[in-house]
């Protein structure tokens, strides 16, 4: 299998799964969903985080085994995909919200929450992480922070 057959297709399953997570958005009304439907989605939308970050790991490590080179353009992809995710995230949350307020209970909202931590966290580490090498560029920091 070449380099770039396994980039497309780690990055491929991950963004299917983000399309699939959103299309619900598109589909219908989300905001009158039935309970049990949307745990479904809630669901749906841990099992898209969880592939985006396999996608994530896989790559790094075929990288850390000298298999691929782990170029801006999958970082930007990554990028791409945890900033997708979190922004359905943010509609399903309100939602989220909505249903437990009218006695909803979800036994997979706590995990919901912990991939949206999960995602804010990755963005984070992104920025910095960019941050750090334009400032190394410009030679205004003496090393990564």
């Amino acid at each position: 299998m070449s380099t770039k057959t396994l980039e497309s297709l780690e990055l491929a399953i991950a963004q299917k799964a983000l399309d699939d997570y959103s299309a619900a958005f598109t589909d219908g009304d989300v905001d009158a969903i039935e309970a049990a439907a949307f745990q479904r989605h809630l669901q749906q939308g841990i099992d898209a985080f969880h592939w985006i970050v396999r996608a994530e790991e896989t790559l790094r490590q075929a990288a850390y085994q000298g298999l691929i080179n782990f170029s801006p353009e999958i970082e930007q992809a990554l990028e791409a995909l945890y900033r997708g995710w979190l922004a359905f995230c943010e509609r399903m949350r309100a939602i989220l919200r909505q249903q437990l307020l009218a006695g909803g209970d979800f036994d997979n909202a706590r995990e919901f929450g912990e991939c949206r931590s999960g995602a804010i966290d990755w963005i984070e580490r992104h920025e910095w992480r960019k941050i750090s090498a334009a400032s190394l560029a410009r030679r205004s920091a003496a090393e990564p922070w």
